[in-house]
């Protein structure tokens, strides 16, 4: 189940279920003046771990107008994804050792 918000730098995003008017091939959406972040619900957990995954990164690259953003944003959200789940040790350490 994913949480009810994430954090990127100043900002709190506040994740719920993407509207269902939403074009039924997009699985999420960021609002950066709202501060939220919408999934789909009919994709699986991990999917939908994904998407938030890579809406973060669009956070995180506002306003630097990237060629192939979206391709990036992508590739690095199920890169990252990946390598959170077959690196349970390292999430565990991120947490103890960063504040």
């Amino acid at each position: 189940m994913l949480p009810e918000s994430v954090k990127v730098g100043a900002h709190t995003f506040r994740i719920m279920p993407l509207p269902e008017e939403a074009d039924q091939d997009e699985w999420g959406e960021a609002d950066f003046v709202a501060g939220t972040i919408s999934v789909a619900e009919k994709v699986p957990p991990s999917r939908q771990t994904e998407v938030v995954l890579h809406e973060v990164i669009h956070a995180l690259l506002l306003g630097w107008e990237m060629k192939e953003e979206e391709a990036i944003t992508t590739l690095l959200g199920e890169g990252i994804a990946a390598f959170l789940q077959d690196n349970p040790q390292f999430v565990k350490h991120v947490c103890d050792h960063i504040s």
